[in-house]
Parts: structure tokens; sequence; C-alpha cells
């Protein structure tokens, strides 16, 4: 697999401006990104990188691409994928199963995702639209924060950010 970079978080104003038109639409996916982005510089083995969406790394594993799609519709698309998006950072090797597709799908069905049609799988990915609850998101992302043994959302640790 091709590598690039280094392991520190890259800031992007082009991701930046993505996750703004995201948050225009769909509020609880903008505040889970915000709270990764947060999460990811406040924690020193984390990290994220690309662009134009979010690529998450953990020491030296990349985890999790988080792709934000069909911005300007009126129902915006919030991928979580185990895939990368063409490269990964130099040193880093890819973990698929770290939270896709088991551990996803399994808060995705908790939250009745598939049944109320703001959850579809494609593959090992997962399609999110707006519908899906805050209370999702804050999992997914407690999700992430336990690869690291970091602390849960609720135990004062990064918040998910819902402005």
């Amino acid at each position: 697999m091709a590598t690039t970079g280094a392991f520190d978080t890259v800031s992007s104003k082009q991701r930046g401006k993505r996750r703004g038109q995201l948050v225009e639409r769909f509020r609880a996916a903008g505040g889970f990104l915000v709270g990764l982005e947060v999460f990811c510089v406040t924690n020193p083995r984390f990290h994220l990188a690309t662009t134009r969406n979010v690529h998450i790394y953990l020491d030296d594993r990349f985890v999790l691409y988080v792709v934000m799609d069909r911005l300007e519709a009126s129902r915006p698309v919030l991928r979580l994928s185990p895939d990368p998006n063409v490269l990964i950072k130099e040193g880093t090797r890819p973990d698929p199963t770290a939270l896709l597709p088991k551990p996803v799908e399994g808060i995705i069905s908790k939250h009745r995702g598939f049944s109320s049609k703001w959850a579809t799988k494609k593959g090992d990915s997962f399609d999110i639209v707006p519908g899906a609850p805050e209370a999702f998101f804050a999992e997914v992302l407690d999700l992430v924060r336990g690869l690291g043994g970091a602390d849960r959302v609720g135990s004062g640790g990064a918040p998910l950010v819902t402005r």
C-alpha cells in the first residue's frame, strides 16, 4: 500500500470548509467530526490526515476513513470505511477490522439504523444520512477512543460537539 507523510495530525482549510457544509445539513455528523478532530489533536496516540475527508490513525495503524459525501444534497452522507483513500501515512499499516464492520454495525443495530433507513451497509463500509441520532455518533466516538485506552465521552474526555 502506498504511504505518505509523518505521524502528525494534518489540519486542512478544505476539510474545515467541507465539515462546515456538513454541519449545515447534518448537525449530528458535523458534531461527530469536530469531536473526532478535537480528540485526535489532544491525544498523542491518535492522528488524522487528508485534505478533504479524514483518515484516523492510532500509533502506526490506519483504523478509519471518514468521507463527507454529497454535501450539496439535501441528504448528505457520512461514510465510515475501513479502506483508506489511496495513500496512508508512511510507516503505518492498515488495521481494517479495528472498528468496521462488526463494532460499528452493532451500534447501528442498537439504534435501529437499518430499519430507520439512516444507515446503509456497503461491503464493510457504512453510509450514514440525516436521521442518525447524536447517541449513535457518541458511541462511535467512544469506540474510537477505546481503541487507545482513552477515557470515554462521559468521563471527562473530548466531547461530541453539536453547537
